[in-house]
């Protein structure tokens, strides 16, 4: 068997400056539509994580008015949980708070609590006990959320017991003046 050389050489052909400027083009483009939804994934992300909180604040009113006992809401600011305890008396007048079983929310780590106001006044640190009464009533609170530049505000309504979700840095409650 004989093999015969011919003299030409197979070209290897690259690819064109038009193919890779289509190539260049379609890459940008796709880089122009997803980076902008990225702020629409935490927006997303930071709503349902409040959206969990309302219905955490709403278990927690809940249980005060079934168990026909007081239940706070403990917020502690540096490891980001919200842990109920129940009331139980031990006395007139007297309470020896206990935990309301394993129940627990835990705050992620991306976000962050800027504060929480209860009738006008911030809190930033240390914990903060917000009080259910067996009748469900509750003192009105703005709970500030905040993922990177997004912001929500978990809002209870001291007269109707509801909790609301607002998108942005809210303040639900204003100080009369006199």
């Amino acid at each position: 068997m004989t093999i015969l050389f011919t003299g030409k050489k197979k070209r290897n052909k690259g690819f064109t400056l038009i193919e890779l400027s289509v190539v260049l083009f379609i890459i940008v483009l796709i880089t122009g539509i997803v980076i902008p939804n990225f702020s629409f994934f935490k927006r997303e992300r930071l709503s349902g994580i409040a959206r969990s909180l309302a219905g955490f604040l709403k278990g927690i009113r809940t249980e005060a008015m079934f168990s026909n006992y007081p239940v706070r809401a403990v917020f502690n600011f540096s490891d980001k949980k919200i842990k109920p305890e129940v009331c139980r008396p031990v006395a007139e007048g007297v309470c020896e708070w206990g935990s309301l079983g394993k129940m627990e929310f835990q705050i992620p780590k991306s976000v962050s609590i800027e504060d929480i106001s209860v009738y006008g006044d911030r809190v930033t640190t240390g914990e903060l006990f917000i009080p259910f009464s067996h009748t469900g009533a509750t003192p009105p609170v703005d709970i500030h959320l905040k993922m990177g530049e997004e912001r929500v505000t978990v809002s209870l309504n001291p007269a109707t017991g509801e909790v609301r979700i607002i998108e942005g840095y809210n303040e639900t409650f204003e100080v009369q003046s006199e």
